[in-house]
């Protein structure tokens, strides 16, 4: 699998919500956290974990929560560390990724509204893949113990907590398929299919840097370079991160995208 830019490595520490915590050499562009302000209180209770649980359950789940803005390519958690919180994207963009001996991969890209880590939240184990934000984020945060003793009260609850397990498991075995099943040219192929079937127009942006998708589609900078100006063959034109698909049936042709073999997005 692909390497991630080397340069997105830099961990960032917790700040207070009055601002980034200084250091030795001044301040640090930081998250910056903050409790819930009342008017968001009706935005949450109508998200997908919350919008069909009682007020009470919401109430408790909230009580303790904390609402995160994140600038792009701020470490939001790293892998072996135990979570003490469930995360809820709420806007911009996350990577989920690993790494091994400096090797970074990438496992998923997350857009809103969903939660991650919940697996190891629920089992209250250690993280098996550290995020990133790759774009400026907003996140909200739920007490981890609160999460699982919600699970534990409330059927309703405990149901949504399933659900978002299921669609992020589903969402992981497109990628392994991917992965297991199509050579590094066919799924960048596949990936721009289903980037035009969603956006339903004939140009793709890729949404975040092009070494960001090297490693989303588990290939060296260098080899998406060269797959890049191979689209040409199949009708594609590239201008820096702009694809102009002059022959989607092309595309279609060279690689299996049905339902069941199209990648996850973005």
């Amino acid at each position: 699998m692909a390497h991630g830019d080397e340069h997105m490595d830099e961990k960032v520490t917790d700040s207070a919500p009055g601002g980034p915590a200084p250091t030795a050499d001044g301040p640090v562009p930081d998250r910056i956290a903050r409790g819930i302000r009342a008017a968001e209180l009706d935005f949450l209770s109508r998200l997908p974990l919350f919008k069909q649980l009682s007020p009470e359950v919401t109430q408790r789940l909230l009580q303790d929560a904390q609402i995160e803005t994140a600038p792009a390519k701020t470490i939001l958690l790293r892998e072996g560390e135990m979570p003490d919180s469930l995360f809820v994207l709420l806007d911009g963009m996350v990577q989920l990724f690993t790494e091994d001996n400096g090797r970074e991969s990438t496992v998923l890209i997350l857009r809103p509204v969903t939660c991650f880590i919940t697996a190891a939240v629920a089992r209250d184990n250690v993280l098996l893949n550290s995020a990133r934000a790759v774009q400026p984020s907003q996140l909200l945060r739920l007490n981890a113990e609160i999460v699982r003793q919600m699970v534990e009260e409330d059927s309703t609850f405990a149901k949504s907590i399933f659900e978002d397990l299921a669609l992020n498991y589903r969402n992981a075995i497109r990628e392994l398929k991917n992965m297991r099943a199509k050579s590094a040219f066919e799924r960048l192929i596949a990936w721009v299919v289903a980037m035009q079937a969603q956006t339903g127009t004939s140009e793709v942006e890729i949404p975040y840097d092009k070494s960001l998708l090297a490693a989303r589609l588990g290939m060296a900078p260098e080899t998406l370079s060269r797959d890049l100006a191979r689209l040409a063959d199949f009708g594609v034109t590239v201008r820096g991160r702009k694809l102009k698909i002059h022959d989607i049936n092309k595309l279609r042709e060279f690689t299996w995208t049905d339902e069941w073999h199209k990648p996850s997005l973005p």
